[in-house]
């Protein structure tokens, strides 16, 4: 069986039946709260029933036992010395080597895809753990004997290497139809980018490298572990507590596209941003606190201001924008009469137009060097029929 260096190589990988005690749930998911990170089995487990719902497939689950067509992906954790994968001819004989291990030897699994329903199939068939999660008795129990000896095995898909599985769950979870939330893509994303840093690839390398795993964009990697670094800066510098960030991390995303929140902040755009750096400097920390308190509280008594999300393009951003009202919100935390200062809406829109006129001048500096090239005068066709379009709306 020969080894190959690309994420999907290979027909099939081992596909073995694991009983349900020998499954591990991952306590590196990314889509953990990082205070629960390398935690015990229970208090995993405990995190998954409490946050993610597993109530809602449990109900299926105790109806209709384990679909085989869903198998987990899992690694083996307690292989013995010496075993090696490469001596077995065909998958088939591998396969029965693992599910011998496993039966005569108490071969351990780690669950890397797949842990909402090993979890909620170990709550389904433990009366104790159902006891200790459920004790006012919520949590469906499986509909028949039949049942609960079928959830008791569960089919695994087989990786001996957890990076190799890296591949696998990008395109599942960054970019198929079983997408993660916004602050459990950027740990993945975070995660990989750092682990290629540590075979000694550069942070942009390293990013290009995840980009072909994933099919994600660079731009949108680049975004991702900009806010990931943010929110991790946040946490060392300031101690700010993170809790509420991570419910709603697509507004860091949001404040960092906005070039006067960036301003405020000292910080570039993520295409200027080095990444083996912190992102917000020293001098800027008291700002920083400032954004984050505003947008998301401070996770104790202080609720946040900015509540709807669509308030930090229309209200944060311009406020920022002008010193005077900046001044205002921190003393008096008053939006509306912090814009009223801004020059409101106009101002910000006449600021967008002149920054549009000047970056339209520079380019005109050099174009003569592109006459001819399609491509840019595609672009240039495309922002005169938007400055024509600007016209009559501005005339009506």
């Amino acid at each position: 069986m020969a080894a190959n260096n690309f994420g999907g190589s290979g027909r099939k990988r081992p596909l073995v039946d694991v009983r349900i005690t020998q499954l591990q749930l991952d306590n590196e998911n990314p889509r953990l709260a990082e205070e629960h990170h390398g935690k015990e089995q229970d208090e995993i487990l405990s995190v998954l029933y409490n946050e993610f719902d597993l109530e809602e497939i449990g109900y299926s689950m105790a109806e209709n036992g384990y679909f085989d067509e869903e198998p987990i992906v899992a690694v083996p954790l307690n292989l013995p010395s010496g075993f090696d994968r490469t001596q077995f001819m065909t998958i088939d004989e591998l396969q029965v080597e693992l599910g011998r291990l496993e039966n005569e030897e108490g071969l351990d699994f780690l669950v890397v895809e797949g842990n909402r329903r090993v979890a909620t199939a170990k709550v389904l068939t433990d009366a104790v753990l159902r006891k200790q999660l459920d004790p006012e008795g919520i949590f469906p129990l499986p509909k028949s004997p039949e049942v609960d000896a079928d959830l008791k095995i569960i089919p695994c898909i087989i990786y001996f290497d957890r990076k190799d599985i890296s591949p696998y769950l990008g395109v599942r979870h960054i970019k198929g139809n079983l997408r993660w939330d916004a602050y459990a893509k950027s740990v993945y994303l975070a995660r990989s980018i750092e682990e290629e840093c540590k075979e000694g690839h550069t942070v942009e390398d390293s990013m290009q490298l995840v980009r072909k795993r994933t099919a994600d964009r660079t731009d949108t990697i680049k975004r991702q572990y900009m806010a990931y670094k943010i929110l991790n800066e946040a946490k060392t510098t300031l101690s700010f507590e993170t809790k509420q960030i991570k419910k709603r991390f697509s507004l860091i995303i949001e404040i960092t596209n906005r070039p006067d929140i960036r301003a405020y902040l000292g910080i570039g755009s993520y295409k200027e941003t080095d990444f083996s750096k912190e992102i917000i400097p020293v001098d800027k920390y008291e700002e920083f606190s400032h954004v984050l308190t505003w947008v998301f509280g401070d996770g104790k008594e202080v609720e946040p201001l900015f509540k709807d999300s669509r308030l930090i393009p229309s209200r944060l951003a311009p406020i920022l924008a002008d010193k005077e009202a900046t001044d205002y919100l921190i003393k008096y935390n008053l939006i509306e009469e912090a814009y009223e200062r801004s020059g409101g809406e106009k101002k910000y829109f006449l600021k967008q137009l002149d920054t549009a006129k000047k970056k339209i001048e520079n380019a005109l500096g050099i174009a003569y060097k592109y006459r001819g090239d399609n491509d840019l005068l595609k672009v240039s066709e495309d922002i005169a029929r938007a400055a024509d379009e600007l016209n009559k709306t501005l005339k009506k």
